[in-house]
């Protein structure tokens, strides 16, 4: 397995990881009180936080314990990332999509911003999914 392989790996293991930490810590927050209610913010942005340092670091991890190639990026990795990041957006438009017809119907900020962050989850997701599968099945000829 390539490194780069591995780096695929490594963040969509950490973006499901951190998302489904949110989705876990926030309801808890909640009490008696309505989930739109729940200070989000401030978890929102130490969970991407961690989640941008929980992958620099594995995969630093991971370069230094097998450095064989380490780094080294061929025509089909830089063809499988430009595919995969090119599926990915798909997630982040929708989202974003989302986000603006919540904001056009007023609703509370809690569900905008929620709906950008599963925005970027699932861009993260779907682009890491697409990834694996080209490097398993060969790059795709679109």
């Amino acid at each position: 397995m390539s490194s780069e392989q591995k780096g695929v790996w490594i963040e969509l293991v950490v973006a499901i990881a951190t998302y489904a930490v949110y989705v876990i810590v926030v309801p808890g927050e909640v009490g008696r009180s309505s989930l739109a209610t729940v200070n989000y913010g401030p978890l929102m942005l130490w969970i991407i936080g961690a989640s941008v340092v929980a992958t620099v670091i594995v995969r630093t991890v991971v370069s230094t314990v097998s450095p064989k190639d380490a780094g080294k990026r061929d025509i089909r990795d830089r063809q499988i990332y430009r595919i995969g990041e090119y599926v990915g957006r798909w997630a982040i438009i929708a989202g974003a999509l989302v986000a603006l017809i919540l904001a056009l119907l007023r609703v509370e900020y809690f569900w905008i911003a929620n709906a950008i962050y599963l925005g970027f989850f699932l861009s993260a997701v779907v682009s890491s999914a697409v990834k694996i599968s080209s490097y398993r099945s060969g790059v795709p000829a679109w």
